[in-house]
């Protein structure tokens, strides 16, 4: 068995300290995440009730999602539920999962339905801009067309 020297070994310890921070931190430092929070209505004024929104950042391929809460709030996130989105121009989709109920007893208030143009980044007009602050948005949507 060889010998080892304590500067060796101390060395070897904070090599290895240093990858791991690296590692566990992420290698991207362009990754600033930024609250976002806000409200979604629809051009009368009424919330959307349900559903998720999904921002996508333009410059990197990275999303932050979220829950519509009932009154229309929502809080998004990129790598935990609610730390955020990356800085800069996002586009902006909602998703809803709208089923037919066949107990015709039960009755749900869910609102009104998005207008599905706002389901697909290829067709949604909707784009919000993180800066790099505590971000407060108000999005207005159409709702879906009877």
């Amino acid at each position: 068995m060889l010998p080892f020297h304590r500067g060796v070994v101390q060395r070897c310890t904070w090599i290895c300290l240093f990858a791991f921070t690296i590692i566990a931190t992420g290698c991207k430092q362009s990754e600033n995440i930024y609250p976002v929070s806000g409200t979604i209505v629809f051009e009368d004024g009424s919330p959307v009730m349900f559903g998720d929104i999904e921002f996508q950042a333009s410059q990197e391929l990275i999303n932050a999602r979220g829950k519509i809460q009932r009154d229309g709030s929502f809080t998004v996130g990129t790598r935990s539920k609610s730390d955020g989105a990356i800085l800069g121009e996002h586009k902006v989709v909602i998703v809803q999962t709208v089923t037919n109920h066949f107990n015709l007893d039960v009755v749900h208030d869910h609102g009104h339905t998005v207008d599905p143009l706002y389901s697909s980044y290829q067709t949604t007009d909707l784009t919000v801009e993180v800066k790099p602050e505590k971000n407060q948005l108000n999005l207005v949507v159409k709702k879906r067309p009877e």
